[in-house]
C-alpha cells in the first residue's frame, strides 16, 4: 500500500493511492509529523525529494534536512546548504528557492525553478552541466499553461508524473513522455484534498519509495556479515563488508546512492564502486575541497570519534601517499586524488573476507538464512 505526502502552508496530509483519497485525521502539522524538524522547516517548504533509500529530503531556501522515514525524524547534522552537499546545483543557479523536485524513471532527479529545469544524475551524484528551459523540453508542459512557476511536482505508481500549479495540477505519462492534454482542477480529483484546505495549492509533494537499489543489512554474528543485493559478505572488515573504503557515515553527507546503514552508523553500499564514488564526492565537496589535505582528515577523522587518532592518521596517510599534506585537496589531481582515497581506504582497514551470493550452491544454511 503506496502512500503520498502532499504538504501545504505548514500541514499536510497523507494519501493513499490504492483507495485514492486522503486517509482519516489528516491534515496534521508538519511538526507533528516529523520529529526534530527547525523551526523554519514547519511552513513553506520549497520542495521534497524521495530517492527510495528511506529517506525524503525537505528544501526550503538554500537549505535542506534529510528525514528518516522509518523514525519519522530528521537526521543529526541538519539543515545543511544544498550548495555543499548537491554538486552542481548550486552553480548552474538552482542552490536556493526551488519550485519543485521530482525523480523520474530513468535514473535522474529533476529540479524546476522559474521557467527552467536542471537535471541531476543520481548514480554519478551531480547535476547536468546547465539548466534547460521547460518549454520545448517537457511536451506540452508549457501549453498547458504550466512553463513556468509549478509549485510541486510528484511520480505516482501508475505511469505517470502529476505537476501541481496554483488550484490546478497537471498529468504527464512517463512512457508517452507528453503530458496530459489539459491541466485539471485539484478540487474534485484528489478526493479529500481539497476538503483539507489544499484545493488552492500544494507546496510540495512526494509518494513514499520502496528502496531503490535492494534490501540491505548486517550483523554482528559469523564474525561479522553484510548484505547488500544477493551478495553476502561475511568475515574481513567493516570497510570490505560494507563496500564502504571510507567508512562513511552518513550523517552530514547525502550519501544517496547508499543502501542502508548499520548499527554503528556505517553506509552499506551496493557495490566496491558505489562506495568509491562516495568517497570521491565527499572529498570533492565543497567542504572538504577547499581544505588542506591535513585539515580534511582532521574534519574526516576528528578524535573523539570511535578510535581516531587525527595525528597519527594524517602521519600514515602523508607516509603512504608522498603529499604534501599542506596541499589543498582541491588542488590534487585526479591521480594525487586517487592516492589520496587509496591511503584512506588503506588506513580505515580494508582486508576482505568471503563472499556468497543468494544462489550459491555451497551457501551454508546459516548465511543463507541472512538472506530474506
Amino acid at each position: 500500500m503506496a502512500k503520498a505526502y502532499l504538504l501545504s502552508n505548514g500541514r499536510y496530509v497523507r494519501y493513499d493511492t490504492d483507495a485514492d483519497r486522503v486517509d482519516a485525521d489528516y491534515p496534521k502539522a508538519l511538526s507533528a509529523g516529523w520529529t526534530n524538524l527547525p523551526e523554519a522547516f514547519t511552513s513553506d517548504l520549497d520542495a521534497a525529494l524521495d530517492l527510495a533509500g528511506g529517506k525524503v529530503y525537505l528544501f526550503k531556501g538554500a537549505e535542506y534536512v534529510r528525514v528518516d522515514q522509518q523514525s519519522n525524524t530528521v537526521d543529526p547534522g541538519y539543515p545543511v546548504l544544498i550548495a555543499d552537499f548537491w554538486p552542481g546545483l548550486a552553480e548552474a543557479g538552482f542552490g536556493a528557492h526551488l519550485d519543485a523536485a521530482v525523480t523520474w524513471n530513468n535514473g535522474k532527479a529533476y529540479f524546476f525553478r522559474g521557467d527552467h529545469y536542471l537535471g541531476y544524475d543520481l548514480n554519478a551524484d551531480h547535476a547536468d552541466p546547465h539548466p534547460k528551459l521547460i518549454a520545448g523540453n517537457w511536451p506540452g508542459v508549457a501549453e498547458a499553461g504550466f512553463g513556468d512557476g509549478i509549485n510541486a511536482a510528484v511520480t505516482w505508481n501508475n505511469g505517470k508524473a502529476y505537476f501541481f500549479r496554483g488550484d490546478h495540477y497537471l498529468g504527464y505519462d512517463l512512457n508517452a513522455d507528453h503530458a496530459d492534454p489539459e491541466p485539471k482542477p485539484i478540487a474534485g480529483n484528489w478526493p479529500g484534498v481539497a476538503e483539507a484546505g489544499f484545493g488552492g495549492q500544494v507546496d510540495a509533494a512526494w509518494l513514499k519509495l520502496a528502496q531503490r537499489t535492494g534490501p540491505a543489512a548486517s550483523g554482528d554474528e559469523h564474525g561479522g556479515w553484510a548484505r547488500a543485493h544477493d551478495v553476502l559478505h561475511v568475515g574481513g572488515t567493516l570497510a570490505w563488508r560494507n563496500n564502504n573504503p571510507g567508512n562513511l557515515l552518513p550523517g552530514r553527507m547525502p550519501y544517496r546512492n547508499a543502501l542502508a546503514v548499520d548499527r554503528r552508523g556505517l553506509a552499506i553500499f551496493a557495490s566496491h564502486e558505489d562506495g568509491w564514488t562516495a568517497l570521491r564526492g565527499v572529498l570533492r565537496s565543497s567542504v572538504y575541497n577547499p581544505l588542506s589535505m591535513g585539515d580534511a582528515l582532521m574534519k574526516y577523522a576528528p578524535s573523539g570519534h570511535g578510535n581516531n587518532d587525527p595525528v597519527l592518521y594524517a602521519k600514515r596517510v602523508r607516509q603512504l601517499t608522498g603529499l604534501d599534506p599542506a596541499r589543498r585537496v582541491a588542488d590534487l589531481d585526479d591521480a594525487e586524488l586517487e592516492s589520496f582515497m587509496l591511503a584512506i581506504k588503506t588506513v580505515e582497514g580494508f582486508e576482505e573476507g568471503r563472499t556468497f551470493q543468494r544462489t550459491d550452491p555451497s551457501l551454508p544454511p546459516e548465511f543463507a538464512a541472512l538472506f530474506p
